[in-house]
């Protein structure tokens, strides 16, 4: 039976907790039993070199379901700027966006 949905995760993380990203929440995520067809990691640190260090971690992961975005709407303001900035490319990622189910994480949630 062919699925009729699509599943994104959105994770958003600040404060240079990169190492939480990798070890908490996107562990997580790649451990689930249903594994969902995007994930986006949403960075919004202040540092910008930090982008670059998560985008290389995330390219070691060889998963093309996994994607690194920086914050593009308000930024550094609680998660809602990151949070919308996932949702908005998730929505360009799914074939039919009333078939889309999101999850948001932040990188300290697992």
């Amino acid at each position: 039976m062919a699925k009729n949905f699509q599943i994104g995760i959105v994770i958003a993380t600040a404060f240079q907790r990169t190492n939480l990203l990798f070890d908490r929440s996107l562990k997580s995520v790649l451990s689930q039993t249903y594994l969902p067809d995007f994930i986006v990691i949403v960075d919004d640190n202040k540092n910008e070199n930090e982008f670059e260090i998560i985008a290389e971690r995330a390219t070691q992961l060889n998963n093309p379901n996994v994607f690194c975005i920086r914050n593009f709407k308000t930024k550094h303001n609680s998660g809602t700027g990151a949070w919308n900035s996932g949702v908005d490319f998730l929505c360009e990622k799914f074939e039919n966006t009333r078939n889309g189910y999101i999850a948001i994480l932040d990188d300290d949630d697992e």
